[in-house]
């Protein structure tokens, strides 16, 4: 569904006037970012995207993926297995040092960094990184919402409160989206075992 679907489907629905300062972007983005710690705190599978990080020959890092807010595994390498989160006992060992087939990996900000490292002379190397994936903020009206669609009920049912200002009881909301989110995950859960939380 997109904003501009959204918006239609809403304006019928709400039960009062609009909150001035208050549009369909901003009440989009505020719900988002609600639904997102909700997932988090279930550990859904929703809020989560594997990223391609492409280290450049001659150079130990690269960019982690937009929307990257922390690691849901162990990165690993195509044919080579998970990389291991670099300790203090092996970075003096391994900082610096170049070959085609890394072990150790670090996360910093937005930078992945690898160890070793592929030398000048060598081959680019991928690395898939599993991540909590942030919801890129809709800014236009033929922007499609956040999810795949698989959230689109509960923004048509929580929308109006943003929109006339009912949202403003933050506890209240929260537990609104987290009852619908409670909700969705029992029917998509199926059996499917639970992972754990953030890796580093």
């Amino acid at each position: 569904m997109t904003v501009q679907d959204l918006l239609h489907k809403t304006l019928p629905r709400l039960k009062g006037p609009a909150v001035d300062g208050m549009d369909i972007f901003q009440a989009v983005n505020s719900l988002s970012d609600l639904l997102f710690m909700a997932l988090i705190d279930r550990q859904s599978d929703l809020a989560k995207a594997t990223g391609e990080v492409v280290v450049v020959a001659g150079s130990p890092e690269g960019e982690l993926p937009e929307g990257f807010l922390g690691a849901t595994e162990h990165p690993w390498v195509e044919d080579q297995g998970q990389l291991r989160p670099m300790t203090e006992t092996y970075r003096s060992e391994y900082t610096g040092q170049t070959g085609q087939v890394p072990e150790f990996y670090d996360l910093r900000g937005t930078v992945l960094t690898i160890y070793p490292y592929p030398a000048a002379t060598d081959s680019d190397v991928t690395v898939h990184v599993p991540y909590w994936q942030y919801p890129a903020a809709v800014e236009a009206m033929d922007d499609d919402l956040p999810y795949c669609g698989y959230l689109d009920q509960i923004y048509l049912d929580l929308i109006p409160a943003y929109l006339t200002g009912a949202a403003n009881d933050f506890a209240g909301m929260r537990m609104l989206a987290n009852m619908k989110i409670d909700t969705l995950m029992y029917r998509r859960k199926s059996g499917r075992r639970r992972t754990s939380g953030f890796y580093y």
